[in-house]
């Protein structure tokens, strides 16, 4: 970037030397009218251009002769004694140091971005387009690429040796176990569409049919017209108490002899809906309450999807919809975003399959190798 000023009787001459030696794209930062030594008005442009050409800059930073109008401005309005006689050529300096670091920074630039992959990863070209294609954030795939390449001993293929690394790294936000019992209250959240109420039906059929389990089942979602009927009938098959959405709170809190899975209803972060439902969950005080989240969603979208969320004070993940694909970025994605770790995956819709606990193995193997993680 170059700033010069430029002097003249008139603006519009003034500005027509700024387009003479800056060209169209020069902006003008200042305009301020004076007078010379004489008393005579003059007007002074003060213009920039971000990206000068090599032509450009030679032609401007040799102009000593506007060097020495503005030297002369400058001192009608400065005190005598305030202005040194190398002022203007120490300003001349640091212009020509500006251009010199920004010219280096475009070529930098220019080179790093001419860089292939390839080029950058070299025998891992293919890993980091898998890594890619399954989601994870440039922010990660960047350290987690650096890190493995650099510690690579040649002692293994390189996709066993990644899947190894990769499995670590799922296998830190994932738990391998969670128990439920008696009195135990868990609430499901998230957003519309994202599988509340399937996850809760799973959970359901496993606590009656393998863990041989008492559950109640309670909705508090009143806003989607057949959402206690979705829940009913899960307590119809199980034979399970089943709560509406009108129930006391107090009536949940005490009730120790079943598990109670709760369903919430999915409405926005702000307004007097969400502050109601935010009310109900804190007065339940769950011992866990499960974010469920779609496997669908993309990375770049966790962000805005967390943070409303976060108030409610979520314990763990769910991530749902994992036969639907294959970018499973976003577990890691959600799970740092969440600052929560993952407890179940699930992939068939609605009350049908279960609730699975994470494999970290499996996990790395679909992106790696594209296997099946369904089971």
């Amino acid at each position: 970037m170059i700033i010069k000023t430029f002097t003249a009787e008139t603006s519009a001459q003034a500005l027509k030397k700024v387009r003479e030696e800056m060209g169209g794209e020069a902006i003008v930062l200042k305009t301020t009218e004076t007078s010379d030594s004489n008393n005579i008005p003059i007007f002074e442009v003060t213009a920039c251009l971000e990206k000068p050409t090599v032509a450009q800059s030679s032609k401007i930073l040799s102009e000593a002769t506007k060097v020495t109008k503005v030297k002369q401005t400058e001192k009608n309005r400065l005190a005598p004694h305030t202005v040194s006689h190398n002022t203007f050529n120490r300003l001349d300096n640091w212009q020509q140091k500006i251009f010199d670091i920004d010219k280096k920074l475009n070529q930098i630039i220019d080179r790093y971005e001419s860089t292939s992959e390839h080029e950058k990863y070299g025998d891992f070209e293919d890993i980091y387009s898998r890594l890619k294609e399954a989601d994870f954030l440039d922010s990660f795939l960047s350290l987690f690429m650096n890190r493995i390449i650099s510690e690579y001993d040649n002692s293994s293929d390189n996709l066993s040796y990644v899947r190894e690394r990769l499995v670590k790294h799922l296998s830190s936000f994932m738990v391998p176990d969670i128990k439920f019992e008696a009195g135990d209250k868990v609430v499901f959240i998230g957003p519309a569409g994202s599988g509340k109420s399937s996850a809760l039906g799973k959970l359901a059929v496993s606590l009656v049919t393998r863990q041989k389990q008492k559950v109640k089942l309670v909705t508090l979602d009143d806003f989607k017209m057949t959402a206690f009927d979705e829940i009913a009938t899960y307590g119809e098959i199980l034979g399970a108490e089943v709560v509406e959405p009108s129930v006391s709170m107090k009536k949940i809190k005490n009730d120790k002899n079943v598990i109670t899975l709760i369903d919430t209803p999915a409405i926005g972060s702000k307004g007097q809906q969400w502050e109601n439902m935010k009310k109900k969950i804190d007065s339940i005080q769950p011992d866990f309450c499960f974010v469920v989240l779609s496997s669908l969603i993309r990375s770049s979208d966790i962000g805005n999807i967390s943070k409303p969320l976060e108030a409610l004070k979520p314990t763990h993940l769910i991530m749902s919809m994992t036969d639907l694909t294959g970018s499973f970025g976003v577990f890691a994605t959600a799970s740092e975003a969440l600052k929560l770790q993952i407890a179940f995956v699930t992939d068939t819709p609605g009350g049908i399959g279960a609730l699975h606990t994470p494999d970290p193995d499996l996990i790395a193997r679909q992106i790696l190798n594209g296997e099946v993680i369904s089971e």
